[in-house]
């Protein structure tokens, strides 16, 4: 049964005489309320603030947001009204690992972008969606930190490098999918916002919303194409932006980029060279990178410089007193970025300011194995301002493994004060066998840990050090709804060998190998949902390709869509190992 709620009736002077009303069905979660408030009360200064950037009032007399139970997404906007994830309501505590806020926030930009200017249809979904991501970041930059302002776009840009990589890469705009879910992926929402981020440095910030009041003016009430809101950012700004667009919009991929740092005499010397794949990007990008030199007497030079080819040398003087160079501080350009450099220069950046610079930084030295380069990163691992550094090297501590870097984690999941950076030294321990990693585990659970994320992470740490009776400490955390629901899969399960099965025709278990458009072989195994894993060559049968494959036999063509377009497979083998 579901319980509707009242938590907060919100007057807003600055679009009198409209109301936000926030609504909430809930079932049995009345004791939410608290964490609610803690949640929502900023909706007022959103509204204010989003009003302000795009020049254009909150479009309508007034605004509810629902929370239901068991709700498919995290949120579904609709004129004036947003139906919401139960998943909103957190404790405060929960609060400091995942952030509502930024949720809230995502779902009232819909009400000017998606609702008072929408997409013609889905293949420009990202005037819809990417805006809305954007949005996040827009009240991130006015409402927390600078240091995590950078990190939350960088960890937008992040969530889309990771399904470039993994995935596939396609345009933004993309007409070719089979329903319009297909292209709701970090593309559209991940990499539309960063692109969005990366125009807005371009632009600078008076030009850039100029532009976007122009778009929301000229368009209200009425569904547009991409090319309409290139036509006002390009009127608005008075600057030619065609080649932007067809460079980060309608072309896939984004800057790949080795950035080696050097001495040569007197002066420092950055080479840039762009390494994405022709055939899944355009050769080159063209953008603005910033670079500062920073004197050792802390004095910084700015110079930007259009890289605009694969390949280019920058050449900056006075090496002799310089402490380190920055390379896109402040993460204004959407790419992945390769550093290198001398080993003091690196350290000293390790401990910048902006916190994608100092991972970077600790990233190379890490790798690099030079003992004084991985001390630097343990001590800023210790000692950066930001617990965003402090988190991410965590990682990359754990993943270059050893006795030193094993004992590094445990140290500071014991004296580390803030839980989300113990909680990264949890989840790097991981990848850690034996009793001290177990017990050090352990330790953090019965103690009553700070969030339940940190919680979580050590439950699945010290499960995967595979330590005897383990799981006499897991087994109580789990849920008895779990339970039954895992009771009900294993009592229905067949356990199949697949070396038991034959015949000439792909089924549920076989090993297939494919030859690619390439002529590259491709080997998958059939396999159940929850056994599937892409990286090790598992995938669904309930998968496109999944489905696409059964029932072929040696010979046959394969063909399957997916956002990047359509993919064709001739089966080169069938096997049963």
């Amino acid at each position: 049964m579901l319980i509707a709620v009242v938590a907060t009736l919100l007057h807003m002077e600055q679009i009198s005489p409209t109301w936000i009303l926030v609504g909430l069905a809930i079932g049995g979660l009345v004791g939410a309320v608290a964490a609610i408030k803690v949640e929502m009360t900023a909706m007022p200064e959103m509204v204010a603030l989003f009003a302000d950037k795009t020049g254009t009032a909150f479009p309508w007399a007034r605004y509810d947001q629902v929370v239901v139970a068991d709700f498919v997404f995290g949120g579904m906007e609709n004129v004036g009204c947003t139906t919401m994830t139960d998943l909103l309501l957190v404790s405060e505590a929960a609060a400091l690992e995942w952030d509502p806020e930024t949720l809230v926030a995502h779902e009232l930009a819909h009400q000017w972008f998606g609702d008072l200017v929408t997409c013609i249809d889905w293949s420009h979904g990202w005037l819809n969606e990417s805006w809305a991501t954007f949005m996040e970041s827009v009240w991130i930059d006015a409402t927390r930190s600078e240091d995590e302002a950078i990190w939350y776009r960088y960890g937008l840009a992040k969530a889309y490098f990771a399904e470039a990589r993994d995935r596939y890469t396609r345009p933004i705009v993309e007409s070719r999918f089979r329903e319009p879910i297909d292209v709701f992926d970090r593309h559209l929402y991940q990499k539309g916002a960063s692109v969005l981020s990366t125009l807005r440095f371009r632009c600078g910030e008076e030009a850039f919303w100029k532009g976007v009041s122009t778009y929301l003016d000229r368009h209200s009430h009425g569904s547009v194409h991409t090319v309409h809101f290139l036509k006002a950012m390009e009127d608005a700004t008075g600057d030619s932006l065609a080649g932007f667009f067809d460079e980060w919009i309608h072309t896939a991929g984004h800057p790949e980029l080795d950035v080696a740092l050097e001495r040569d005499g007197d002066n420092v010397v950055v080479k840039v060279k762009q390494t994405q794949d022709e055939d899944k990007s355009r050769s080159a990008f063209t953008f603005d990178l910033v670079l500062d030199r920073v004197d050792s007497d802390g004095n910084t030079s700015r110079t930007t410089v259009r890289i605009d080819a694969r390949e280019r040398t920058v050449v900056l003087p006075g090496a002799s007193s310089v402490r380190t160079v920055r390379v896109d501080p402040g993460f204004r350009v959407l790419a992945s970025i390769e550093l290198s450099g001398p080993r003091e220069w690196l350290e000293a950046l390790v401990m910048d300011d902006c916190p994608v610079l100092s991972v970077r930084a600790g990233k190379a030295l890490h790798e690099s194995g030079h003992p004084h380069g991985i001390e630097a990163v343990r001590n800023a691992a210790r000692k950066h301002s930001s617990r965003f550094v402090r988190e991410a090297l965590m990682e990359i501590i754990g993943k270059r493994g050893g006795d030193a870097a094993e004992a590094f984690l445990i140290e500071t999941l014991k004296a580390e004060s803030d839980p989300r950076v113990r909680r990264a030294a949890a989840d790097a321990l991981g990848s850690f066998r034996g009793e001290a990693v177990a017990d050090a585990l352990r330790e953090v659970i019965h103690s009553d840990p700070e969030t339940p994320h940190l919680l979580g992470s050590a439950l699945k740490s010290l499960g995967g050090t595979r330590e005897e009776g383990v799981e006499d400490t897991i087994v109580p955390f789990v849920d008895e709804a779990q339970i039954a629901d895992i009771e009900d899969r294993v009592t229905r399960a067949q356990i199949i060998d697949p070396k038991t099965l034959s015949g000439d025709k792909v089924v549920f278990g076989a090993t297939v190998t494919l030859l690619d458009e390439d002529d590259k072989p491709v080997k998958y195994q059939i396999v159940g949902q929850t056994e599937a894993d892409a990286k090790s060559g598992r995938i669904s049968y309930n998968s496109p390709l999944g489905r696409a494959l059964i029932g072929k036999t040696v010979g046959d063509e394969v063909e399957v869509t997916v956002p990047s377009g359509d993919k064709f497979y001739l089966v080169d083998k069938i096997e049963f190992i």
